[in-house]
C-alpha cells in the first residue's frame, strides 16, 4: 500500500485548507463497535451520541460525537480529523457545519448550531448528524474522500435555557391603558397559530381604532391574575423608546417596568396589524388597508360598484381614476374596505383640510364639479386628494410637439383615451391638463404615475391608445397605421 503521508505532501503542493485543530494521534482500534467502513477507515459513534443531550445541565465544556476505530497505514504524525454536518431533518438541505477537536464539539458550537437551526425555543429538538473525515498532518488537512459522509444518526438535543418565558395562555392588547372601560373593554386577543407557543411564538391581531390613542401589550397570565384579584395593576410590555424618546412603530419590547418609565405605542385611527415576536421581544404595529378600496357615492346611486376602486398601487398609498361626469355636482362620496358598509368607511374630516376620518358618523366627502378623478389617498396618515382631470396628451420629443406642446388624445369613454399620432424615434410620456402635476411614464405595459420616459423605437405612425379602466394597471399601446 502506497504510504498516505506522501499522499498528503502532493496534496499540499496543490494548496491545503489550514487547520487549527490538533490532535493525537488516533489510535487504531479501541472498544467501541464500528458502525462504518471506508476504505479502512472505520467509525463509531460516541457515547456522547447513545443519548439525548441536555446542554441546560451538560457540565462538560464538550460532547464527543465520533470516535475512529481502525485507520489505513499512515505516516507517523497523520491522522484523521471530522468536521460534523448538523441539520433539522434527514434531508441535511440547510446544515451547520462545526469542527470537532478528537471526536468532540463544545458545548459552545452545538448550542450555537441549535439557536441556528430552530431559534430561541428552550425545548428538546431532534437533531440530525452526518460526518465528514479529513486527513491532516497537524498543520493542513485534506478531504479523505470526496462526496463521503459518515455514520450519519440523529439524537434529541436540549439547548441553553436563554430564559425567555412565552405566555402559554398568549398575549393581549390593551387599548384602554387605565381600564376606564373594564376588562373586557379595554383588551384585543392576540393569537399565535395554535402551536407550541415555543415553536411560534409570533402572536397577530387586527385592531380597529375609531380614533387615534395608544396601546400596550399585557400577558394573558397576567391578565387573568389581575381579573381575579379586581386589580387592574399589571405588568405590561414596554414598548423601548428611540434615542430621542420616541416609540417607533416597530421595535423592542421589555418587561416590568415601572410606571413612571412606561411607554404606549401612539396608533391613528385605522385598521392596524400588530404583531409581537416573545421569543425575540420585538413588535411591529402597521396599517392594515386592503390593496382594494371602494369608492361610493352620488354618481353611482350610493350602490357599492364592484368595478369602481382605487388601489394601492405604491405602499401607504391607494390611488386611481374614477369617471364622475356623468353625475349631477355637487357630488358626494366615500371609500370603504369592502363592497359594503360592514369594513372600515373613510370620510370627511371636517376639521383637517384634506383629512378623512374612520368615525361611522363622518360626514361624505365633497366635489364641486362633475368630472374624471385622480385620487390618492394614505389609509395610515388619513389624508387623501382628488384631482380633475380634463385631457390627455402626449409629449416629448417622439411626438409631434415635442416637449414644449402636448399631442391630445381624445376620450373615448370607460376611461379610454385614443388619437391617431406620427411619432418619431424618441421618448415620450402622457401628461394630464398639459401641465406636470400628472404625468404617466415607466412602461407601455404598466404605466406609472411620475415614472421615467417611454422610448419610441421605430418612427412611424400609430394609433396611440391610452386605457386607465384597470385600476391596478394603466396600459398604452401603439397600433402601426
Amino acid at each position: 500500500m502506497k504510504k498516505l503521508g506522501i499522499f498528503l505532501m502532493s496534496v499540499a503542493a496543490l494548496g491545503f485548507t489550514a487547520c487549527d485543530d490538533y490532535e493525537e494521534v488516533t489510535p487504531q482500534s479501541n472498544p467501541q463497535q464500528t458502525i462504518m467502513a471506508v476504505d479502512g477507515l472505520e467509525v463509531a459513534l460516541a457515547d456522547g451520541l447513545q443519548a439525548p443531550i441536555n446542554l441546560e445541565t451538560l457540565e462538560a465544556d464538550s460532547v464527543e460525537l465520533i470516535t475512529t476505530t481502525a485507520t489505513p497505514e499512515m505516516n507517523e504524525g497523520t491522522y484523521f480529523t471530522y468536521n460534523a454536518e448538523i441539520a433539522a431533518d434527514n434531508t441535511f438541505a440547510q446544515v451547520q457545519n462545526v469542527g470537532l477537536t478528537n471526536g468532540k464539539i463544545a458545548k459552545e458550537d452545538l448550542d450555537n448550531a441549535f439557536r441556528a437551526l430552530f431559534g430561541k425555543t428552550p425545548n428538546m429538538r431532534e437533531m440530525h448528524f452526518r460526518f465528514v473525515p479529513y486527513m491532516t498532518d497537524g498543520t493542513s488537512k485534506v478531504l479523505f474522500k470526496k462526496d463521503t459522509y459518515l455514520a450519519a444518526t440523529s439524537q434529541k438535543v436540549t439547548p441553553v435555557n436563554l430564559g425567555l418565558e412565552v405566555d402559554a395562555n398568549g398575549y393581549y392588547i390593551v387599548t384602554d391603558t387605565w381600564f376606564n372601560g373594564g376588562w373586557e373593554t379595554t383588551l384585543v386577543k392576540l393569537e399565535n397559530s395554535g402551536a407550541d407557543v415555543y415553536d411560534d411564538a409570533v402572536f397577530k391581531a387586527t385592531l380597529n381604532m375609531s380614533a387615534a390613542g395608544d396601546i400596550l401589550i399585557v400577558g394573558a397570565s397576567d391578565v387573568e391574575a389581575a381579573v381575579a384579584s379586581d386589580d387592574p395593576s399589571v405588568y405590561m410590555w414596554s414598548p423601548v423608546a428611540d434615542a430621542e424618546g420616541n416609540v417607533p412603530s416597530a421595535g423592542t419590547l421589555t418587561y416590568g417596568v415601572a410606571v413612571a418609565d412606561m411607554k404606549t405605542i401612539p396608533v391613528g385611527a385605522g385598521l392596524w396589524d400588530v404583531s409581537i415576536d416573545m421569543l425575540e421581544r420585538t413588535y411591529s404595529v402597521k396599517s392594515n388597508i386592503p390593496e382594494t378600496l371602494y369608492a361610493v357615492g352620488s354618481f353611482n346611486n350610493w350602490a357599492h360598484d364592484v368595478n369602481t376602486f382605487i388601489y394601492e398601487k405604491e405602499e401607504g398609498t391607494h390611488s386611481g381614476f374614477i369617471d364622475m361626469s356623468a353625475a349631477a355636482a355637487p357630488i358626494e362620496y366615500k371609500f370603504s374596505t369592502q363592497p359594503d358598509w360592514n369594513g372600515t368607511n373613510f370620510g370627511m374630516d371636517a376639521n383637517v383640510e384634506g383629512g378623512l376620518s374612520i368615525d361611522g358618523g363622518a360626514g361624505n366627502l365633497k366635489l364641486e364639479e362633475a368630472g374624471i378623478y385622480y385620487f390618492k389617498l394614505q389609509a395610515e396618515a388619513l389624508t387623501y386628494s382628488a384631482y380633475k382631470v380634463d385631457s390627455w396628451g402626449l409629449v416629448g420629443d417622439a411626438t409631434p410637439g415635442g416637449w414644449d406642446a402636448d399631442t391630445a388624445l381624445e376620450y373615448k369613454g370607460g376611461l379610454v383615451w385614443e388619437s391617431t399620432v406620427a411619432l418619431t424615434v424618441g421618448e415620450y410620456k402622457f401628461r394630464a391638463n398639459g401641465a406636470w402635476d400628472l404625468s404617466l411614464g415607466g412602461a407601455a405595459d404598466n404605466l406609472i404615475d411620475n415614472a421615467g420616459n417611454i422610448k419610441v423605437e421605430q418612427a412611424g405612425t400609430y394609433t396611440v391608445t391610452l386605457d386607465l379602466s384597470n385600476p391596478v394597471t394603466y396600459t398604452a399601446t401603439f397600433t402601426a397605421q
